[in-house]
C-alpha cells in the first residue's frame, strides 16, 4: 500500500525511478517509529539519545570540597555487586544515567540483558525476555554472578533500571551484618509468601551466603525459575532456602527503602496497596523517609542527575557529620517477622476496583490534587 502510495506521488510529481525510491526509503524510518516506537529504530541501526547522556565523572567532582574518608573505607569493607534487569531500549538513556551517577558507587556494577552485548558491564542472557519472565531473568543472574565471582563480594544488590540507589548509606546498614549469614532485605511487604517478600521496585539485598544458597540450592530445591512475579518468587524462594528477612527501617520508624516515587512518599498521595500490604506501618510526609535513605523507585534518567548533584555536590554550611556515638543504633539487626494465626498462613492480596489512593489520617493533606 505504502509502495503505491508512494508511486502515485512520483507521477503527479513527475520524478525519475530513482527520487520514488528515495522518497519511500526516506519514510521507511518515520513510519517504523510510529507503528513500532524505539525497538525498530534500534533494530535500523538509529540510536536515540536522550538528553540524560551528558558527560559526568570523576573530573566534575574536583572543585568539590568534601571528606569521604568514612565512605571511601566502608566501601571497601562493605563490598557490593549491583545487578540492575534492563532491556536493550533503556540502554541510552535508563542504563546510561545509572551507570554514570548511583551505579558507579557500586563495587561493580552487572546490566542484565537477554541476547544483547552492550557496552557496559553486563550480564547477557540466552532466555525469554519480557514483564512475563522477570523472575528467569533475576534467577538466572543470580546464578552467573555466583559462578563468574562466587564469594567475591559481600552483598548482591538488585535494583531496576529505574531506581536510585544511595550507596554509602546501604554500605552502612548492612555494616550491622555478617555476610556469611544469609539474610535478606528490603522494603517488606507480608502478602503472597507466609513471611512475605521484599519489593523489587525498591531494592532488595542478599548476602553472599544467601547467593550461594540460591545457586547451589534454589534451582532444585523447589524455587520458581521463571513467572512476571519476580519478587514474590525471589522472596518465596529466600522462605525454602531459610535465608532470614531483616528490617530496614531505622530506629525512629522511618523507611530506608521506598517502593515509590520520593514524591508519592514525600508529597503524596500513595497507592492504595500502601496501606495494607507492608509488613510494618507505613510513614508518610516529613517522617517517610530515613535520614539514611537507600532507594527510591520510579527515577526518570533526567531526575537520576538532579539527585545526584543535589547528594554530592551541594553541601549546608555549617553542618558536619553527626558524632559516631548518635549512629550506632540508628539500625539494628532485626529479624523481620510476619504474625500468623497457623504456620502455613499466607496473607493474600486484594483487589479492590477503582480503589483510591491511600491518604494516611495524620497527614489529611495528602489528599491534594496535584499540580
Amino acid at each position: 500500500m505504502l509502495k503505491k502510495i508512494m508511486l502515485v506521488s512520483g507521477r503527479r510529481l513527475g520524478v525519475n525511478k530513482r527520487l520514488k525510491l528515495f522518497l519511500l526509503l526516506s519514510c521507511v524510518p518515520t513510519l517504523a517509529f510510529f507503528l513500532y516506537g524505539h525497538d525498530v529504530l534500534i533494530f535500523l541501526g538509529l540510536r536515540v539519545r536522550d538528553t540524560a547522556g551528558i558527560t559526568w565523572n570523576d573530573s566534575s567532582m574536583r572543585n568539590i570540597l568534601v571528606n569521604d574518608t568514612v565512605s571511601q573505607d566502608l566501601q571497601k569493607r562493605v563490598r557490593i555487586l549491583c545487578v540492575v534487569p534492563t532491556t536493550v531500549k533503556n540502554e541510552d538513556t535508563k542504563v546510561y544515567a545509572v551507570n554514570a551517577t548511583w551505579g558507579s558507587r557500586c563495587n561493580k556494577i552487572l546490566f542484565v540483558f537477554v541476547y544483547h552485548h552492550s557496552r557496559f558491564h553486563h550480564i547477557s542472557l540466552n532466555i525469554s525476555d519480557g514483564r512475563s519472565h522477570l523472575t528467569a531473568k533475576t534467577m538466572q543472574a543470580f546464578k552467573a554472578v555466583y559462578k563468574q565471582y562466587g564469594d567475591s563480594y559481600d552483598w548482591i544488590l538488585k535494583a531496576d533500571d529505574d531506581s536510585f540507589i544511595i550507596m554509602e548509606n546501604l554500605r552502612f546498614l548492612l555494616s550491622k551484618f555478617d555476610p556469611n549469614d544469609a539474610a535478606y532485605i528490603g522494603y517488606h511487604f507480608k502478602v503472597l509468601a507466609h513471611n512475605g517478600y521484599m519489593s523489587g521496585g525498591g531494592s532488595y539485598v542478599i548476602s553472599k551466603a544467601a547467593l550461594r544458597l540460591v545457586a547451589e540450592k534454589g534451582f532444585s530445591g523447589g524455587c520458581a525459575t521463571d513467572g512476571n512475579d519476580e519478587d514474590v518468587d525471589v522472596g518465596r524462594c529466600m522462605e525454602k532456602l531459610g535465608v532470614k528477612a531483616y528490617v530496614s527501617y531505622d530506629k525512629f520508624g522511618r523507611d530506608t527503602f521506598h517502593p515509590q516515587s520520593i514524591e508519592q512518599h514525600l508529597i503524596g498521595p500513595l497507592p492504595w496497596y500502601l496501606k495494607d500490604y507492608p509488613a510494618s506501618p507505613i510513614q508518610a510526609g516529613p517522617d517517610c523517609c530515613s535520614q539514611f535513605s537507600i532507594s527510591f523507585h520510579y527515577v526518570s534518567s533526567h531526575m537520576m542527575y538532579i539527585i545526584d548533584f543535589l547528594l554530592y555536590r551541594v553541601s549546608i554550611y555549617g553542618n558536619y557529620d553527626l558524632p559516631k556515638e548518635q549512629l550506632q543504633d540508628i539500625f539494628t539487626k532485626k529479624i523481620s517477622k510476619i504474625k500468623h494465626q497457623t504456620e502455613d498462613e499466607v496473607f493474600p492480596v486484594r483487589h479492590y476496583f477503582a480503589a483510591p489512593n491511600f491518604v494516611p489520617q495524620e497527614h489529611p493533606e495528602y489528599n491534594h490534587k496535584r499540580t
